[in-house]
C-alpha cells in the first residue's frame, strides 16, 4: 500500500546495521557500514557484499510472518550490473543546466554562500564536491569505494532481457551531512583555524554514531576518544574519478543468516507514511 516502498526498506535497513550485536559488528565496523549505506552512492566491496548476502537472507522473511516478526523484510540482492554514475550524472546535468560545465564552481557557490550561511559550516569543501558530482559523502583515506549502493536505487524497470535499469530519485544537493555531522558532544571536533574546520563532517559524523551505537548496545555513558592525529578538514588531496565494477560475473551472493537484532526493552517503532504529516 505505500507509494514508495523503497524508502521504508532503507530505513529498515539502517536500523538493522545499528542494532545488530557487537558480535556480529564491532563497532567501528558497524559505524561505517552504516555510513556508507546511508550517504554513499557508491561503497566499498565489503559493504556491498554485505548488503548483498543480508538481503539474500532475507527472502525468508517477505514469505514467512514468524520469521518477519522476529528479525526485519529486506530485498536487495541484485546482481545484474547497472551504472550509477550515469544515474547520478543524469540528474547532475538536468539539475544544473547550462551550470553543468562549470559545475565545481557551482559547487562551490552553493557551498560556501548557501550551505555555510545556514548552519552547515563543519561541512568542507572536498567532501561537499565529493557528494555533489560523485554521490560520495563520506570516504576515509584507507579506503577505496567502487560497488554501487542498491539500496539507495527506487522505481526498478525491466529494461531487456538480463538485467534492470535502475533509478535514484534522492537528494543530489544537500548531502547526508546534516544529520550526525554538524555539532558534536566532544567540542574538541569542532575547532576551526583560519575560518577552516579541522574535523571533517564525515569524521564528526562518525564520532557521533559511535557514541550512539555504544549507548544503545551497553546502555552505558559513551566516552569520546581520540579518533585519529589526522586534521583532514584542512587537508587537499586529489579528486580521482571513481571507477565504479558491479557485473553480474560476480554472480549469486551467498545466504547469509541474519541475526537478531539487539533487544530493545520498551521500545516500539511505528512507521509513518508522508500523508500523516497532514495531521499537524
Amino acid at each position: 500500500m505505500e507509494a514508495c516502498p523503497e524508502t521504508i526498506a532503507k530505513q529498515l535497513l539502517l536500523l538493522y546495521v545499528a542494532l545488530q550485536p557487537e558480535e556480529e559488528l564491532g563497532l567501528v565496523q558497524k559505524t561505517r557500514y552504516f555510513m556508507e549505506l546511508y550517504g554513499n552512492m557508491i561503497t566499498r566491496p565489503a559493504v556491498s557484499q554485505y548488503l548483498k548476502q543480508t538481503a539474500t537472507g532475507f527472502i525468508d522473511m517477505i514469505t514467512d510472518y514468524e520469521v518477519l516478526k522476529r528479525i526485519m523484510p529486506f530485498f536487495w540482492r541484485g546482481t545484474s550490473s547497472f551504472d550509477i554514475q550515469d544515474c547520478w550524472d543524469k540528474r547532475l546535468r538536468k539539475s544544473l543546466g547550462v551550470r553543468y560545465d562549470n559545475k565545481f564552481g557551482a559547487f562551490d557557490w552553493d557551498l560556501h554562500m548557501r550551505f555555510h550561511n545556514i548552519g552547515g559550516k563543519m561541512v568542507g569543501n572536498q567532501e561537499y564536491q565529493s557528494f555533489r558530482s560523485r554521490g560520495v559523502a563520506f570516504n576515509w583515506l584507507e579506503s577505496e569505494a567502487s560497488k554501487p549502493n542498491r539500496s539507495m536505487v527506487c522505481g526498478v524497470v525491466p529494461n531487456g532481457n538480463d538485467f534492470l535499469h535502475y533509478g535514484y530519485m534522492g537528494d543530489i544537493m544537500t548531502g547526508p551531512f546534516v544529520a550526525y555531522g554538524l555539532d558534536c558532544k566532544d567540542k574538541s571536533m569542532l575547532r576551526s583555524t583560519n575560518n577552516t574546520c579541522l574535523q571533517r563532517s564525515t569524521d564528526i559524523t562518525e564520532c557521533n554514531l559511535r557514541e550512539i551505537f555504544h549507548e544503545i548496545q551497553t546502555r552505558t555513558e559513551y566516552k569520546h576518544k581520540k579518533m585519529n592525529d589526522l586534521n583532514l578538514g584542512a587537508l587537499v588531496t586529489n579528486m580521482n574519478d571513481l571507477k565504479v565494477v558491479d557485473s553480474s560475473a560476480d554472480g549469486e551472493p551467498q545466504t547469509k543468516t541474519v541475526k537478531k537484532c539487539i533487544d530493545l526493552p520498551n521500545v516500539k517503532l511505528i512507521f509513518l507514511t508522508i500523508n500523516y504529516l497532514s495531521a499537524f
